[in-house]
């Protein structure tokens, strides 16, 4: 056991491109197991799923039909399914790097899954019946992840801890009230009638079925009802439009300016991620030494940084890196040097 969690993570940390996101090589066994563990959550609060719960709890109670269905029947694409979900899951646990947006690859194969499923059920139903022991083993599992595990997540998915909301764009990932009330309402009704049609002892037409699935939509449609169709907001692009004035022709050096450099003809330079992703302690040191080198040498002109909570937190970053503020905008700070 020592030798598998030891050198396994001496291995994975010497060739992960991205390694400070992964745990320490010298880090405790209890520390690696922790690390593993909140990996395994965070594949459940990708956006499709926090998004959606009610798609998250479809998507956990038909696992073991799928799983079943892979061991009884063998075929070919149940198997490969089964298998593309089971490492993925595994790479996530090792480095679940921006699981909120990266999952979205999941979803694809979580709608042929429930195709396989829904036809596998009635065979499903037949085997549980055979068996009580697994029967009751189902039940158990379908009550712990509906009740439980899923508003569990749900409640992490508001705000979650992973997030920095002291960055403008990750605030902006918080879930609103309004959308909380019904991603919940949406789960409550489609969990009650799966779980009686699939366990209730009178026999539910398939079109109750058919509403729960239609349910899962509402989220999704909500969605887009008010962030595509009738509110859009192009905040990013107007603010890469507006640095046109200031930052054409101009170098930009460090901050967030590679993420800015659309829609205008700044010259970015120094990114800062790459001292920031380093796990040298003197790293952000040697970041804003060469930050202010190419300042004194003239070789660039201006910064970039996400806006801060206070004026106050602004200046003292620009002083601290030899700039000022220059100007201000709804998604960025524009800074100068002295």
């Amino acid at each position: 056991m020592s030798l598998v969690l030891g050198g396994g993570a001496e291995i994975i940390n010497g060739l992960a491109p991205y390694s400070y996101r992964l745990i320490g090589r010298n880090t405790g066994h209890l520390a690696l197991l922790k690390h593993f563990f909140m990996n395994f959550l965070a594949v459940f609060s990708t956006n499709i799923f926090r998004l959606n719960i009610a798609l998250l709890f479809i998507f956990l109670v038909s696992l073991p039909v799928l799983v079943k269905r892979a061991f009884r029947e063998k075929e070919p694409l149940v198997v490969l399914l089964c298998n593309l979900l089971l490492f993925l899951v595994l790479q996530c646990v090792v480095i679940n790097d921006f699981n909120f947006r990266k999952l979205l690859i999941i979803e694809p194969l979580l709608i042929i899954q429930l195709f396989y499923v829904f036809s596998y059920i009635p065979a499903f139903r037949r085997t549980l019946a055979l068996n009580p022991r697994g029967g009751k083993l189902y039940r158990a599992y379908w009550l712990v992840i509906g009740c439980f595990f899923v508003f569990f997540m749900h409640l992490g998915s508001i705000k979650p801890v992973q997030l920095n909301t002291d960055i403008i764009i990750n605030a902006q990932a918080v879930l609103p009230a309004v959308f909380n009330r019904i991603n919940l309402a949406v789960f409550v009704v489609v969990f009650l009638t799966v779980t009686l049609y699939f366990w209730g002892k009178r026999k539910m037409k398939e079109a109750w079925l058919a509403i729960a699935f239609i349910l899962i939509l509402v989220p999704s449609l909500y969605l887009d009802a008010c962030y595509v169709y009738t509110n859009q907001t192009y905040n990013f692009r107007d603010t890469m439009v507006e640095l046109k004035d200031k930052v054409d022709g101009k170098v930009v050096a460090g901050g967030v300016a590679y993420g800015f450099r659309l829609y205008n003809d700044m010259m970015p330079v120094l990114d800062f991620y790459r001292f920031a992703e380093s796990k040298r302690q003197d790293a952000v040191g040697d970041y804003i030494k060469i930050l202010k080198r190419l300042f004194a040498e003239g070789r660039a002109e201006y910064s970039l940084q996400f806006p801060m909570k206070t004026k106050e937190e602004e200046e003292k970053y620009a002083a601290q890196r030899g700039m000022k503020v220059e100007k201000r905008y709804k998604m960025v700070t524009l800074y100068r040097h002295l």
